[in-house]
């Protein structure tokens, strides 16, 4: 089951700004969100720790 996580957990697990999470967004260099309602977004758990991993790897 994929587990969806909200942006405050994003920003917390990435240690980074809301500015930073969505212009790497607009950048194509972080996953988009998933529209859940009209004013709720998350992002797929499982693409932000393959995005966590890829930064780890490329220090």
């Amino acid at each position: 089951m994929t587990q969806l996580i909200r942006k405050s957990v994003v920003l917390q697990r990435c240690g980074i700004s809301q500015s930073s999470l969505y212009r790497q967004i607009k950048e194509g260099k972080f996953p988009r969100p998933i529209l859940v309602s009209e004013r709720c977004v998350a992002w797929v758990e499982h693409e932000v720790d393959a995005w966590m991993e890829e930064k780890r790897r490329n220090r």
